[in-house]
């Protein structure tokens, strides 16, 4: 490379260093030696002249003729300095080189320098070593800071295009999520793009109910709410196109989740999916065989039933009630698949109150009225133009101050819920808070579970003034009534008989 620099007078540097520059490279193994002999014959003039100033300006050098290079015969030590004394003649130009780099001005010294690393960049280090300079190209702080200076800026740039890019690319991921979420919002709330339905015959297994009373709105939703269809707007469109007219049973069907509207459809009609839990109470028996029954059909445990019992206020049963005794309407009901034990006993307690509310009766009358409609219950026969009788005479020993003396409360006090019979010690228990034989008043709660005719006797009894009654065939329920207590003596004896055939026959009923 060639650097072309002004004409300068006042600088014999640069003039002793411009040929050198412009010339033609040596080859690497004759440039130690001509450097050497050539750097001296310029530097002599010029620390010659270091007396006089400006003689290097009025003494150019005489380039050398043919006639005065150096051969093998004619050697001369002038121009040529004997080999042994060129290490000394080198560290003495070395010296010379660096004082007159400390006599530059600064820019002169930077070009200096810019001219020594671009030499040392064609030369071989042993040039150098071999005239005492340093190699700079090699050992220059300056350049290895610049060099370290550019490498932590490039870092720091690669750092910022890696951290900018990271950032970029997660807000482009969020505003894509966002996007998506609002586009599938919308989707979702105007139906855009979205079915309403299922495809298919549907998956699992699941339990939906068709109530009586049930439109097919209410089916719809309850398919939905069950996921057997994806949107009861989807299932009550279907109807509306195919089956306008069309008709559900009551009952539990077993149908599968995700199912198409038609398929939906085809299985609420077709009788083999109807799953039937309905389970009877009949009227008189008692909550213990009530629990009992709903466990059978529901296969849900007994012991369900009974831990749910004993927390029978939850329930809606009054606080002035013992337990949830003759609180159970008895009726027939029909379950659910998904029914708890708790479910189901909240539904005997709301019919109750319906029928309560239905005969008239209030809140606060509901446990006066159903212990005697639930002890009528329980003493009457067959015969339903007995209950009022029956009612009669309990209303009637009550005005007298008559203990009631019924069997059936003492027995159920006992915990023998299916038969009337007791024994004399029984009979004086007044332990028993149920005995009424020991006890005045009527029994401390319901004794069973009445119906709507116990309830309207114990309401509106028959008028009469009968103090006494008595079954005298229990197979058909036929009871004797009496108003002196040596009448109910007779009535008891036919009792008797009946019992004494009715054993020797086989019979169970007066054990």
């Amino acid at each position: 490379m060639v650097e072309e620099y002004p004409e300068d007078n006042n600088m014999a540097s640069q003039q002793s260093y411009r040929p050198r520059r412009a010339r033609q490279e040596p080859a690497a193994e004759q440039f130690s030696e001509s450097l050497a002999d050539q750097t001296a014959l310029k530097r002599a003039p010029r620390r010659a002249a270091s007396d006089a100033p400006g003689a290097a300006d009025t003494q150019p050098e005489q380039p050398l003729n043919n006639a005065q290079q150096p051969t093998a015969s004619a050697y001369n030590p002038l121009l040529f300095p004997e080999p042994a004394k060129l290490p000394a003649r080198n560290a003495q130009l070395a010296q010379s080189l660096r004082e007159s780099q400390d006599d530059l001005p600064p820019t002169e010294y930077s070009q200096l320098n810019m001219r020594q690393n671009s030499t040392a960049e064609r030369l071989p280090q042993s040039s150098f070593s071999e005239l005492g300079l340093p190699v700079i190209a090699q050992n220059s702080t300056a350049e290895n800071n610049l060099q370290q200076g550019s490498s932590t800026i490039k870092n720091k740039k690669r750092f910022r295009i890696v951290v900018s890019t990271i950032i970029a690319l997660l807000l482009i991921g969020a505003l894509a999520f966002t996007g998506k979420a609002i586009i599938d919002g919308v989707r979702d709330r105007f139906g855009i793009g979205v079915s309403l339905d299922y495809e298919g015959a549907g998956e699992g297994e699941v339990f939906v109910t068709v109530k009586s009373g049930d439109t097919g709105s209410d089916i719809a939703e309850a398919l939905a709410e069950a996921n057997v269809v994806k949107t009861a707007e989807g299932f009550v469109k279907y109807l509306l196109r195919n089956h306008p007219e069309a008709v559900f049973d009551v009952g539990s069907y077993k149908l599968k989740h995700k199912m198409s509207p038609e398929a939906a459809y085809t299985a609420l009609q077709d009788p083999k999916n109807k799953e039937d839990l309905v389970v009877t109470l009949p009227e008189g028996i008692s909550a213990d065989q009530a629990f009992e029954r709903f466990s059978a059909v529901t296969g849900i445990p007994l012991e369900d039933f009974k831990q749910a019992a004993a927390n029978y206020q939850a329930l809606g049963v009054p606080t002035d009630f013992p337990s949830i005794e003759g609180f159970i309407f008895p009726a027939t009901y029909e379950l659910n698949p998904d029914d708890t034990a708790s479910d189901i006993l909240r539904k005997t307690v709301d019919r109750m109150w319906q029928a309560l509310q239905e005969h008239g009766v209030t809140a606060s009358d509901a446990h006066k009225i159903l212990t005697m409609a639930a002890l009528v219950q329980r003493e009457a026969g067959a015969d339903k133009n007995d209950f009022p009788k029956i009612a009669r005479v309990f209303y009637n020993r009550l005005e007298k101050d008559m203990h009631l003396e019924s069997d059936a409360t003492v027995a159920y006090g006992t915990g023998r819920t299916h038969t009337v019979w007791t024994t004399a010690a029984e009979r004086a228990d007044a332990s028993n808070k149920y005995n009424t034989y020991a006890n005045p008043g009527l029994p401390i709660g319901p004794i069973g579970l009445p119906g709507d005719i116990a309830i309207k006797a114990a309401l509106k009894p028959a008028n009469g003034n009968w103090l006494y009654f008595v079954p005298i065939n229990l197979e058909t329920g036929e009871t004797a009534f009496a108003e002196t207590f040596t009448e109910h003596e007779k009535n008891t004896d036919l009792l008797a008989d009946w019992c004494n055939a009715h054993r020797a026959a086989g019979g169970t009923r007066c054990d």
